[in-house]
């Protein structure tokens, strides 16, 4: 979801319906044609109009929307011992911040190794 302001998607719903191109809007609200886009389909799908959007709070508005977004999907951790055995596999690669690995990555393997600069 875009940050746009309540306001701003009233304005974009009011130049919509006197006819302006999306990118005349975009101009005049201040943002992108794409964000004045997806307003507008947002709209179009929940078949929102201005007259009835003026009406309505603006927690009814946006809460029409954008109605529950996506359900967060909880990643499993990865097989952390695999990891580490492959990056102290090749002296090729590159680790980055290498002293904070040991934090991050709960690994023997890290925090027997000494690091050199």
């Amino acid at each position: 979801m875009r940050c746009i302001e309540t306001m701003n998607i009233l304005e974009i719903m009011r130049l919509w319906e006197q006819g302006l191109s999306q990118r005349e809007i975009a101009t005049s609200v201040n943002c992108g044609k794409s964000t004045v886009n997806d307003v507008q389909q947002r709209c179009h799908q929940a078949g929102l109009t201005y007259d009835e959007a003026c009406g309505m709070t603006n927690k009814a508005i946006r809460a029409r929307l954008y109605p529950t977004q996506a359900k967060t999907v909880k990643k499993e951790e990865p097989d952390w011992e695999t990891v580490c055995k492959w990056l102290k596999g090749s002296k090729r690669r590159n680790i980055q911040a290498a002293d904070s690995l040991p934090a991050i990555v709960p690994c023997t393997i890290f925090q027997q190794r000494t690091w050199s600069g």
